[in-house]
């Protein structure tokens, strides 16, 4: 998502960053300054996911496989600490593939799914922030509760697969609606802060 973007459409509103955590690993060095910009903050919103691109400078692409289909562990612990702070929490999801993360359905209150937005990507996404445009909601495919339900596919008969948990996540859109509510706590004009 780009900061840019944000600054040019709410001139009239304060927009902290704060680098909260990397896109691979357990790296948590990033953690307390990033939740300290939020305790001061209305809302938050959390650019989750991964980064396209090729070997170790990537989380999704060409010859990037991985095993485990949620969010790094870095971003799953990060959701669970900035929940405790009682903010409303987006989520924009940035990633090439499909991600599961009970730390994402539990705690956050919007997911934005942006896959791989390119090059009008800041446009449509701050759009749907600011009410501009208000997606359907739908998505034009299934998402694995986890590791162990994958591969998953949209053209099974009714009742081919066996389910063991209580919940099926992958069918409650909560969130999904829209939320054009009020992003940002007004400020002087053009202010802008980097935690």
């Amino acid at each position: 998502m780009s900061l840019e973007e944000l600054w040019e459409r709410l001139p009239e509103t304060e927009i902290v960053y704060a680098y909260g955590y990397p896109i691979v690993g357990n790296d948590e060095s990033g953690h307390e300054a990033a939740l300290a910009a939020i305790a001061e903050a209305d809302l938050c919103i959390l650019t989750l996911g991964g980064k396209y691109g090729s070997c170790s400078v990537a989380s999704m692409g060409e010859g990037v496989d991985g095993a485990n289909i949620n969010l790094p562990e870095c971003q799953e612990t990060f959701i669970r600490k900035t929940v405790k702070l009682g903010k409303p929490l987006v989520g924009v999801h940035f990633n090439g593939r499909p991600i599961s993360s009970d730390a994402a359905d539990e705690c956050l209150n919007a997911i934005l799914e942006a896959w791989n937005p390119s090059e009008a990507g800041a446009q449509a996404i701050v759009d749907v922030l600011t009410g501009v445009y208000n997606p359907s909601g739908k998505m034009p495919l299934s998402v694995a509760y986890h590791t162990g339900q994958v591969p998953i596919y949209y053209n099974h008969p009714n009742g081919s697969a066996w389910h063991q948990g209580g919940k099926h996540w992958f069918c409650e859109l909560r969130g999904f609606a829209a939320y054009t509510a009020v992003l940002f706590r007004t400020a002087r004009p053009g202010s802008r802060r980097t935690a």
